[in-house]
């Protein structure tokens, strides 16, 4: 929501047009919002409440092991803060954002 909200204010201060400042918006967010979705619909397995042994001894080894290696932890925390906006490809510099 954060992140929405910047972009937001990024896409009115550069629109005089609200109409136009809207448009921005929605094509900026686009890639973000449809990476969330395919992770959401992809990860929500491992984070149900029912019982399966399988996802969640995936899920109970695979995420402290992804968080010790240095790139996936990168890429965990830019997904995360809404920085990526594609599957494997770098996230945008949060200090050029």
């Amino acid at each position: 929501a954060l992140v929405d909200a910047m972009q937001l204010a990024r896409s009115l201060d550069a629109h005089s047009a609200p109409q136009s400042a809207f448009a921005h918006f929605q094509k900026a967010r686009q890639r973000p919002v449809a990476l969330m979705s395919m992770l959401s619909f992809a990860l929500t397995p491992f984070f149900q409440s029912r019982p399966d042994v399988g996802q969640s001894l995936a899920r109970n080894l695979g995420l402290p092991l992804f968080w010790r290696w240095p790139w996936m932890r990168q890429q965990m925390e830019w997904t995360v803060l809404g920085l990526k906006d594609s599957w494997l490809g770098p996230g945008v510099d949060p200090d050029h954002w």
